[in-house]
């Protein structure tokens, strides 16, 4: 039950413990650890990387929060040019209220005008034939200032459907401003997502660490463990240093008991009766000594002087093979030493048996302490086994989390650049068109406002010649009113003939000079019969004041003639 869960390295070592010594299983055990050590110096590497790894992330996704600030920052900044877009919409719209208003004056202008044509027809009703021309000329203007007004319309049109699309166009900006802070709301809540998942890895990573932390207490109480089993094979190679001494120190009194050996195959060499018993007491004592071979070999087994000790029996076999030579000249004294050489004899036997128990307990203490050991550092391998494991893993999940959030945010943030790149468009677009708008407007005020000034400049000078023709035809009435009364009272049946001939030569001077004085006033620069009609004033003034004077024969015949 207890080697289930070893490894075939703690297997052979286990092997080896009990078939070689304690020297070899500590030297084995030696690099048993050294592999560990090394395992645990490539793990702590690894950690190393990994913990690189993590801040080299870190300093990745603080860069993409600070990318993510001045995107967010520039989709600020397109805020407030979409607001001035907007406000530059609403002031087109104002101009092209404005220009409804210039077109309101416009039909009013009209109107008045008509109402002017009007009353100009029902004025010059009796100069229709002279005022022909007049009228021509003022329908002219009137088409080209019709075709000016619907030149306008038409512009106006034109400012109208540009701002309708201006309008639309700064709804559709409007919109993908909306839309474009909705995915800055989202990639909001993923970046939020992704400090999570950070906080929870480096949640996970201190946690990790508290955990390797703990392990490295745990490897540092193992070596702690190692160094005391260290000390305990030192104990133990002291132990068999100890049983070296001790081993010596039998081999000592073995030597002692040569000597006495010695000393007795001299005695021997003085005694020959009891040689049968002698030889036979001899094979014995050469019995108990090959169990004190056998048992001083199982005991020499982990000692480095085994060899030593082998050369030593042999030449104790040998000094035996001497004695038993000399045992036939020893006969008489080995008899008397007998006894005490058996007693010392026993005593050996005792110790070297006591040390040969000493000896297989402190194996076997070694070999157990070693077992329990070996076992403690197996599990403590496979606990930082699963340690890494899971310590990689939770490393991957994360790297693999960030990868992914890495790459929607750059996903996002491309689709951000492309977003921007196409509001920039349409932003120089508007612009563009707003600055067209903008000249349009200004052209059209322009045209209107010298419209309006050569239009009230074309009123006034209607006005004043109407004023002057309802002069005109006042005096006409009363030099009518004058030179029919005058017909009436010196000659009614002749002059009647006479003052109408007189104010039909009065009439076409006067209506020529007013035809005249009316296309020049409508045609402004023209200078056609300027001077034919103030002459032709001149000669109406000098005729009507003729004519208001009481006439005489003579001067009746030479102003009718």
């Amino acid at each position: 039950m207890k080697g289930k869960g070893r490894g075939p390295a703690v297997v052979g070592f286990m092997r080896t413990v009990n078939t070689r010594g304690p020297a070899s299983a500590g030297s084995d055990l030696q690099e048993l650890l050294q592999e560990r050590t090394t395992q645990l110096l490539s793990t702590q590497r690894n950690y190393d990387t990994l913990s690189r790894m993590t801040q080299l992330k870190q300093q990745e996704a603080d860069e993409l929060r600070q990318r993510y600030d001045e995107e967010s920052a520039r989709a600020v900044s397109l805020g407030v040019q979409l607001e001035d877009m907007a406000a530059r919409a609403m002031k087109a719209e104002v101009a092209a209220s404005r220009l409804q208003a210039v077109q309101d004056q416009l039909t009013a202008l009209q109107a008045e005008h008509a109402k002017l044509n009007s009353r100009q027809r029902w004025l010059t009703t009796p100069f229709l034939p002279s005022l022909q021309q007049v009228a021509e000329a003022a329908d002219f203007k009137a088409a080209a200032a019709q075709k000016e007004a619907e030149a306008w319309r038409g512009s106006e049109a034109t400012c109208r459907s540009e701002c309708a699309r201006l309008r639309g166009e700064v709804s559709r900006s409007q919109a993908g401003t909306r839309a474009a802070l909705a995915s800055l709301t989202e990639t909001q809540s993923a970046l939020s997502m992704a400090q999570a998942a950070t906080q929870a890895a480096e949640a996970t990573g201190a946690e990790l660490a508290t955990r390797l932390a703990g392990r490295e207490d745990e490897i540092a109480r193992l070596k702690g463990t190692i160094r005391a089993l260290e000390d305990s094979l030192h104990e133990a190679q002291s132990s068999s240093r100890a049983t070296e001494v001790a081993l010596a120190t039998s081999r000592s009194q073995t030597n002692v008991v040569q000597g006495q050996l010695h000393s007795v195959t001299r005695s021997l060499e003085l005694t020959l009766e009891g040689r049968q018993q002698l030889e036979g007491q001899l094979e014995g004592l050469g019995r108990e000594l090959q169990a004190v071979k056998a048992v001083l070999m199982k005991g020499l087994e982990a000692s480095e002087g085994l060899t030593r000790l082998q050369v030593q029996l042999a030449s104790n076999k040998a000094t035996l093979t001497d004695t038993r030579r000399q045992l036939q000249q020893a006969e008489a004294d080995h008899a008397v030493a007998l006894g005490a050489e058996r007693s010392r004899t026993h005593r050996a036997e005792q110790q070297a048996a006591e040390l040969a128990a000493q000896a297989a307990q402190t194996r076997h203490k070694a070999a157990t302490f070693l077992q329990h050991t070996i076992t403690r550092l197996e599990r403590s391998f496979e606990a930082l086994a699963a340690l890494q494991a899971a310590v990689g893993r939770g490393l991957g999940l994360l790297l693999e989390r960030q990868e992914h959030s890495l790459g929607g945010l750059t996903y996002r943030l491309q689709v951000w650049d492309a977003q921007w790149l196409e509001v920039q468009e349409q932003i120089g677009q508007m612009a563009a068109k707003t600055q067209q708008l903008a000249a349009l407007v200004a052209k059209h005020s322009t045209k209107q406002a010298s419209t309006e000034q050569a239009d009230a400049a074309s009123l006034e000078k209607f006005r004043s010649q109407v004023v002057r023709l309802e002069k005109l035809l006042a005096a006409e009435q009363t030099a009518k009113a004058a030179l029919s009364q005058a017909s009436r009272c010196k000659h009614p049946p002749e002059n009647k003939q006479v003052s109408e001939e007189n104010y039909g030569s009065f009439r076409a001077p006067h209506a020529g000079s007013l035809h005249a004085s009316l296309y020049r006033r409508v045609t402004p620069g023209h200078s056609f019969g300027h001077r034919r009609s103030s002459d032709r004033r001149r000669a109406t003034q000098t005729r009507l004041l003729r004519c208001a004077r009481p006439p005489t024969s003579g001067s009746r015949r030479r102003g009718f003639a």
